[in-house]
């Protein structure tokens, strides 16, 4: 079936110096076929960068991306073409000098969203939240991996705790979580861990994928986990309800902004508690309300 009208967007707003987010819309009308896709990159927690990037988190994030970027609309299927998309980064002269060095190689959160022959694919590894809005009004939250979320609020809490029982703020207590933040990253593709993309290709196969009639979608919102800390009450976006509102002003970047200069005006991290003073935002969205 073919749509009369469809909406994509997507907006990436930069945390820190290096942006480690990457995020993608894309519509071919010709194939009746739409893709989403939002990559969270996250360092190796030193300061090698071996890439021609600003770190290697973000040449493995952008490069998937990329990717999917240029087998769209060919492809058929994103757990095969995510497989592919890594393989191929692996295979690759900087893939195989990244491969060979000891540490903590850089990881990804991926979240995509695939439409083709009037079925929604969504694909999920690692924390990269989506928001499904259905015709009938249902709003669904898709979390991604609770035991990554789960590592992050334990680390979080002990921030909290730590800073309560030194009489100092959360962001001055940082230093004392770094070796937490060191063994949850050690967790990455373990089974007493959590399962993210990284360029041993270990976690891929733990993409989990749920599908929909495009007939039953509204709309489907996918971010990164720096956009997700600014919903909830007293933040920028109260509702999930209020996200969508405020979608259909189109305004990408304006949302992103709005999380980060609250997160700013936080410099202590006492109102939104957290392991750094701005993460990298991203979103995309696809909106079949005038479609099918």
């Amino acid at each position: 079936m073919a749509y009369e009208v469809i909406r994509i967007g997507s907006a990436v707003v930069a945390g820190a110096k290096v942006n480690e987010d990457s995020a993608s819309a894309r519509v071919d009308n010709r194939s009746n076929s739409a893709l989403l896709i939002v990559s969270d990159g996250a360092s190796g927690l030193s300061d090698r960068n071996l890439t021609d990037c600003e770190s290697e988190a973000q040449w493995l994030a952008r490069g998937i991306t990329d990717h999917f970027d240029a087998v769209f609309p060919e492809f058929k299927d994103i757990s095969t073409e995510l497989v592919a998309a890594v393989a191929s980064m692996r295979n690759s002269t900087v893939g195989q000098l990244l491969v060979s060095q000891e540490g903590i190689d850089p990881t990804a959160a991926i979240s995509i969203v695939h439409l083709i022959d009037d079925v929604v694919h969504i694909g999920s590894l690692g924390d990269c939240p989506i928001l499904v809005q259905f015709r009938t009004g249902e709003i669904r939250f898709l979390p991604g991996d609770r035991k990554l979320s789960a590592l992050d609020e334990s680390a979080i809490s002990y921030l909290r705790d730590t800073a309560r029982a030194r009489h100092i703020s959360p962001r001055q207590a940082r230093t004392y979580i770094s070796n937490i933040l060191l063994e949850n990253r050690q967790r990455a593709n373990h089974h007493d861990g959590y399962w993210i993309a990284d360029l041993s290709g270990a976690g891929l196969p733990h993409l989990a994928v749920t599908t929909y009639a495009a007939a039953e979608i509204r709309r489907v919102v996918v971010m990164s986990d720096g956009f997700r800390i600014g919903v909830g009450r007293g933040r920028p976006f109260p509702t999930w309800h209020s996200v969508l509102t405020a979608l259909d002003n189109s305004d990408l970047p304006g949302m992103l902004k709005q999380v980060k200069s609250a997160l700013l005006a936080d410099p202590e991290w006492v109102e939104y508690p957290r392991i750094s003073l701005c993460d990298d935002l991203s979103l995309a969205y696809l909106d079949l309300s005038e479609a099918y």
